[in-house]
């Protein structure tokens, strides 16, 4: 998976902690914080890149439901 450049601040922040705490302070939850935000950034990135598919795909449909039309064929039913 590739990281957003938006998120790639935030996961060095986390990857630092993660490696400075090791096994005890990620039992402890010592970078849960960062791991929330990354999480969210990373959430956030993949809501926006999800809209983007869908609004394209939209297009690219009506596009097609113009042709369609334009030679005198019939598009499916939704």
């Amino acid at each position: 998976m590739t990281l957003p450049v938006a998120c790639e601040e935030i996961s060095t922040r986390f990857r630092a902690c993660v490696d400075r705490e090791n096994l005890w302070g990620r039992i402890l939850g010592r970078c849960d914080v960062l791991k929330e935000e990354l999480e969210k950034c990373m959430r956030k990135e993949y809501i926006g890149r999800k809209r983007r598919s869908v609004k394209q795909s939209k297009e690219v449909r009506a596009k097609w439901e113009e042709a369609n039309a334009d030679i005198g064929m019939e598009t499916p039913k939704k």
